[in-house]
């Protein structure tokens, strides 16, 4: 069915959406989302939450 692949391809779209986001820092949705989820810091600043998702952990 295709599933073999399915980690490996949800990190590289995980991959690829944050170096869309380091290497475009004035776009739109770069500054939407530093805006709600990073309003103190930066991306590389950011502390782990107490209830983190697989991608942050």
């Amino acid at each position: 069915m295709g599933f073999k692949g399915l980690k490996a391809f949800n990190m590289a779209m995980v991959g690829k959406q944050a170096w869309k986001l380091v290497s475009s820092p004035e776009s739109l949705i770069t500054r939407l989302l530093k805006a709600k989820y990073f309003p103190r810091s930066g991306y590389f600043g950011a502390s782990i939450g107490h209830n983190p998702s697989y991608v942050w952990r």
